[in-house]
């Protein structure tokens, strides 16, 4: 299946249907690339305010999170793990700034890598799912035999509260959570099911 790239997808070209899951993944790739900071960057002036850079930061997390998450290997542009800018020519990413290091940033991105290869099986070939996509949110799960992995990334102001059965852990936050989840404006997620022993 071939489709031409654009980067102007519509909300509604995030439809998932059972008959289209490839298409479906391949439009959330194309958009997670797209959303990779140096992409933020496309006003006239060649750098942004530090506001700006900011939301930015928050952008570049949520995508960070589908990129790593998502079936395939997440193939990250250098200097995107410290915040760096970019623009077009002759404004182009410059070398690697070891001066001014985003140590959060840099920790997000290891802590992702980190999450990815204590459960490299499932990344590595484990089924994708579906769960829930609607407005904005992207809730789906990673499995292989019996165990999954849940990742959500809300780009939208709303709210939602999703029902989940059984006790969980929050893989970037270590924060333990029980039969339902908060999914907050603007923010993201990956966890796992707790099981007693």
């Amino acid at each position: 299946y071939k489709e031409k790239a654009s980067p102007h997808l519509h909300a509604k070209g995030f439809l998932y249907t059972e008959q289209s899951p490839n298409r479906f993944l391949y439009k959330l790739k194309f958009c997670v690339y797209f959303l990779s900071i140096r992409e933020c960057f496309s006003s006239k002036n060649a750098y942004l305010s530090e506001k700006s850079k900011q939301k930015a930061i928050k952008k570049l997390k949520r995508a960070a999170v589908l990129q790593y998450t998502l079936p395939g290997v997440p193939c990250l542009y250098y200097g995107d793990e410290n915040g760096m800018e970019g623009h077009i020519d002759p404004f182009c990413r410059q070398c690697f700034d070891w001066e001014n290091l985003n140590n959060d940033l840099i920790s997000f991105y290891q802590n992702l890598g980190k999450i990815r290869g204590e459960h490299k099986e499932i990344f590595k070939d484990g089924e994708f799912e579906a769960l829930h996509v609607e407005d904005g949110l992207m809730f789906y799960k990673r499995n292989k035999e019996n165990f999954a992995v849940y990742v959500y990334t809300n780009n939208s102001s709303k709210r939602y509260l999703i029902h989940l059965n059984g006790k969980y852990k929050e893989l970037l936050s270590n924060c333990i959570f029980e039969n339902q989840l908060e999914i907050k404006p603007y923010s993201y997620g990956i966890f796992i099911k707790e099981f007693s022993e």
